[in-house]
């Protein structure tokens, strides 16, 4: 399907599932650094960076390190294309593909069914990872399988398809990513995917905008909860910053969160732990909100912050792609991202589409009935 071709509705569901993708794959350079790192190797990041998976030169004994992490792990050094996106859009397309396979909406008991029968735990985040086999040794319903693991932003990174189906409803969105979240978290992790599916369904409102947007998200969970203050402080910023440089000095001044020493993990001695949703989603609606939707702009923004830039950059593509298109992401990285890994996002654009017809069709009888019933129709 050439973009060219696409609806407007085509273009937007590609646009979110790419953005994303993109962003995964743009962030991979600079995942787990800071911003003064990045800068050293890197100077200002203006794209895909091709990179080197380091060996595997840890004791796999270790206490501290999980199979979910060395076993994923090269024992050489290998060469990692630009392009080639991480378990965040894997997890994200195996999201899509249990909708697709269930014909429609889909919570946590039918995402852990998907799972059981599909995923390969081994290649996710620690979270993932537990939450798998805690299914698979039946220690806990889906919906309670969340309780005990670590806050992550793996539940937010790869909501976005839940935001996707039901387009312009984001309370919808956000009750039903409630739902699918509780697969792996609970608390503020959790309501952080609600507020990425809230946003992903307004932004396929016909009126949408970066405002609409955000509102939208920031209502999607209670006032009373950490992430509105840890977002509210995060727009102020976005609203007062300059440049996207000044963005993210000013984000590194005011919206992170602790991390543990560096040198305290073995797998890894300059690992920064900072998959945390408290700083992650914020962050992401304050690089969407002052780019203006502009994927380009945004998806920058993710890469040269660093930290959780696979997320944060998934997050902010998924927003940015949903609200301008698919047309407003480069070709280049488009084709990059398509030539560098097994699956692409168009090949589920048609599933996730259809979902919703199937939603406006049963809309429609549903309107008819309540007609013959009498509501609705002049009398």
């Amino acid at each position: 399907m050439a973009v060219s071709e696409l609806s407007h509705f085509e273009s937007r569901v590609w646009g979110c599932l790419l953005g994303g993708t993109v962003g995964d794959a743009i962030g991979k350079a600079t995942h787990r650094l800071s911003r003064d790192e990045i800068q050293s190797r890197f100077g200002y990041v203006t794209g895909l960076i091709d990179t080197i998976a380091p060996p595997c030169n840890v004791n796999p004994s270790a206490p501290v390190v999980s199979a979910a992490s060395w076993r994923s792990m090269p024992e050489e050094p290998v060469p990692v294309p630009g392009g080639q996106y991480t378990d965040v859009t894997r997890l994200k397309h195996l999201l899509c593909d249990a909708m697709i396979f269930f014909g429609g909406h889909v919570g946590a008991y039918e995402v852990s069914k998907y799972w059981l029968e599909h995923m390969n735990p081994f290649d996710y985040y620690y979270p993932v990872f537990a939450s798998f086999f805690k299914l698979y040794f039946d220690a806990a319903p889906p919906r309670d399988n969340g309780i005990g693991n670590i806050p992550s932003n793996s539940s937010a990174m790869a909501i976005a398809p839940v935001g996707l189906i039901n387009p312009a409803q984001p309370r919808n969105a956000a009750l039903e990513a409630f739902d699918v979240a509780s697969l792996v978290h609970t608390g503020y992790a959790r309501d952080a995917a609600c507020l990425v599916a809230a946003g992903v369904a307004a932004c396929l409102a016909p009126d949408a905008t970066t405002e609409s947007v955000v509102e939208a998200a920031r209502e999607a969970v209670h006032p009373d909860q950490v992430l509105c203050e840890a977002m509210d402080k995060a727009l102020e910023v976005a609203e007062e910053a300059t440049s996207e440089e000044d963005l993210i000095e000013r984000l590194y001044g005011s919206a992170l969160w602790p991390l543990i020493r560096r040198e305290a993990n073995p797998l890894d001695p300059g690992y920064m732990p900072t998959a945390d949703p408290r700083e992650a989603v914020p962050c992401a609606f304050a690089m969407y909100s002052f780019a203006g939707g502009d994927p380009t702009r945004a998806l920058l923004c993710a890469a040269n912050f660093g930290r959780d830039a696979l997320a944060i950059g998934s997050i902010v593509g998924s927003l940015a792609g949903a609200l301008s298109g698919v047309e407003a992401i480069p070709d280049d990285w488009r084709q990059r991202v398509e030539g560098a890994n097994p699956r692409t996002d168009l090949n589920l654009v048609r599933g996730l589409i259809a979902i919703v017809e199937r939603d406006i069709a049963f809309s429609a009888q549903r309107a008819q009935f309540l007609q013959s019933m009498g509501l609705g129709s002049a009398r």
